[in-house]
């Protein structure tokens, strides 16, 4: 039976140049030996839960919410090789019921199309539907709240200020909208990516690490630079 989920999640460090080895097995180094996984400014901590919110910015770019989140994919290891080829072949992995502890969860994918003639179940709709939703809470419910302090109770108020911060935290910031088109290799097509996010940062020890991925040229040089993972030290083939 083929696997099509993994019980390990995969965190890779060469996004910015997945073909600079050297680069990238130094950032792996330097990600074990501090134990932690991070988003800027990588500052070593359990970093922050928070958002920030572009009202220029659309949900169907992902440039309307841009959550503090470390991502992880969610591939088994024998399907990690378009993954790699877009982030690197350096990277660790943590067990899935690990993280879960921790927060992190799927994002929810939304498939878009160029063609999709604006049906109302389209993802390009449905992507628009929830950001005028959204919109129209920020700017017609909770306006009226604040101009118009009689016209809702404070209980109400609340309420709406909590719904509006959910949304945005727990909902928009886990949308993950995709070309539905494209191929299954292309680098852009993010449903191949299966991807988990986690607010913060995420903290290990050498025990919470299932396994560490690195370069095939790159094996014995990562297994006498990291001791205390090499017998997890794994890579795929070349």
């Amino acid at each position: 039976m083929i696997a099509c989920i993994s019980d390990e999640l995969f965190h890779f460090v060469g996004r910015s140049n997945p073909d600079d080895h050297e680069a990238n097995f130094k950032m792996l180094c330097r990600v074990l030996d501090g134990g932690t996984i991070s988003h800027p400014p990588h500052d070593g901590t359990w970093g922050q839960t928070s958002y920030s919110v572009d009202w220029a910015g659309l949900l169907r770019s992902e440039t309307l919410i841009a959550p503090t989140v470390t991502c992880f994919c969610d591939i088994p290891r024998g399907a990690l090789r378009i993954h790699t080829r877009k982030y690197g072949e350096f990277g660790l992995s943590l067990s899935r019921h690990h993280l879960i502890k921790y927060g992190a969860r799927p994002v929810s994918y939304i498939p878009m199309r160029h063609d999709d003639w604006g049906g109302a179940q389209s993802g390009t709709n449905i992507l628009a539907a929830l950001e005028a939703a959204y919109r129209g809470l920020i700017d017609e419910l909770i306006p009226k709240a604040g101009e118009h302090p009689g016209s809702l109770s404070p209980t109400q108020t609340e309420a709406a200020r909590n719904l509006k911060r959910t949304i945005e935290k727990d909902v928009l910031a886990f949308i993950k909208p995709y070309n539905a088109t494209l191929n299954d290799d292309d680098d852009k097509y993010y449903y191949a990516e299966r991807e988990w996010r986690k607010y913060g940062n995420m903290k290990f020890g050498p025990a919470d690490v299932v396994g560490v991925v690195v370069h095939h040229d790159f094996l014995e040089r990562a297994k006498e630079a990291l001791p205390d993972y090499a017998e997890k030290i794994w890579s795929m083939p070349g």
